[in-house]
């Protein structure tokens, strides 16, 4: 679109990507309002799952070591 054009708030589009001097259309704007709370409680969900996954694996080694402390065995069995 040429330049002369923006005076009229009309849309400049390159590579996909759209600019209008009038701010956000309403399409984006929707967007925005649903997809970025929802990618925030993904990346949330995920972060809990790797700190939960990283403390029940410490949380295994010690029940192990505690084991094998309470309970060994000879070395022909292992």
């Amino acid at each position: 679109m040429l330049p002369e054009a923006a005076g009229r708030g009309q849309h400049f589009q390159a590579r996909g990507h759209s600019f209008s001097l009038y701010g956000p259309t309403l399409s984006r704007q929707i967007t925005c309002l649903f997809f970025f709370p929802a990618v925030k409680l993904v990346l949330q969900l995920t972060n809990w799952f790797v700190y939960a996954t990283l403390s029940l694996n410490r949380l295994l080694r010690r029940l192990l070591t505690n084991c094998e402390k309470l309970f060994p065995t000879s070395e022909h069995l292992r």
